[in-house]
């Protein structure tokens, strides 16, 4: 298998599409390129929740992945999510993912697990080791938070980072308590397995108590930001890592709110705003949101100093 490094901020990208839902493929290289000039962009993840992988037929996400790989060029490393219910096409998906050019498949735990199988290790320790073996790529982990049935435990955590296939892990258990425990048991691995944060509500704590990267939708808006902040924790600076935080917090509230669903739709609007995408297109059942939020979306970006006013 490919060795893979992750750390950094790792944008998970948007799927720009046309008023008639087809894939703007033209936007999605122009996204692609603008997330890679930024310096602290360390990887990019394709079809994921920000991706609106739900909508996407298989084909659609093998052509997104590698329209991805073909335009980072080997420049960092390229994830590709497998979202599915059924093991036979995620093994096939991550195929997929690999033959379009995927360093590493981001594995979500199939809805499904959620009537309990993430309780123990059985199930999950049987669909990650399918996946990889079977496709023959790294995987990265996607922790949920515990209280949604898709949250793995420590101790079947424990068993998931030790498989010597897992690169990483997408963490979003959102509470700290949880988030820190997490952290230890990636550490405490061999060889330890690189965490980055999920927690949007929270990326400056989870930063600074541990984790090697950020790998959020918003990366597809705020990369050059959420790469000042994690550098500044790096180096231990965290002042300045909590001054980008606070510019930041205005639009992260704006993303983040209830309902959760809108918050990739948010995203793109934000996107229109700042002259990056002709148009904020989603796919149903998701809707676009109302002009008072594009008017929030507009008013946080000015005070982030990201837009004039």
């Amino acid at each position: 298998m490919r060795s893979v490094k992750l750390g950094g901020v790792v944008p998970a990208l948007l799927t720009p599409f046309f008023d008639d839902l087809s894939i703007d493929y033209a936007s999605l290289r122009r996204l692609v390129d603008r997330c890679l000039e930024v310096q602290s962009v360390a990887a990019l993840f394709g079809v994921g929740h920000a991706g609106e992988v739900a909508a996407l037929t298989r084909e659609e996400r093998a052509e997104v992945t590698r329209v991805i790989a073909e335009r980072v060029k080997g420049r960092v490393p390229v994830l590709a999510g497998v979202y599915t219910d059924s093991l036979t096409e995620a093994v096939a998906h991550a195929k997929d993912a690999k033959q379009a050019g995927a360093d590493a498949v981001t594995v979500f735990p199939p809805p499904i697990f959620a009537d309990g199988a993430c309780a123990s290790h059985e199930m999950p320790l049987l669909w990650h080791q399918t996946v990889a073996e079977q496709a023959e790529i790294p995987l990265v982990l996607f922790q949920f938070s515990p209280g949604g049935g898709l949250g793995y435990t420590p101790d079947t955590l424990r068993k998931l980072v030790a498989l010597p296939y897992v690169v990483g892990i997408k963490e979003g258990s959102a509470g700290m308590v949880p988030y820190q425990l997490n952290v230890e048991i990636c550490r405490e691995a061999n060889p330890p397995v690189p965490v980055l944060t999920s927690n949007n509500s929270s990326l400056l704590s989870s930063l600074a108590v541990g984790g090697e990267g950020v790998l959020s939708g918003s990366g597809s808006v705020i990369a050059a930001e959420l790469g000042e902040m994690w550098k500044a924790v790096e180096q231990g600076d965290l002042f300045a890592a909590r001054e980008v935080h606070e510019k930041l917090r205005p639009l992260t509230k704006c993303f983040y709110k209830a309902p959760f669903i809108d918050m990739h739709t948010r995203m793109k609007e934000t996107l229109v705003l700042l002259g990056v995408l002709e148009r904020a297109t989603v796919r149903p059942p998701l809707l676009a949101i109302k002009d008072e939020e594009r008017a929030a979306l507009r008013s946080a970006l000015e005070l982030a100093g990201l837009l004039k006013a």
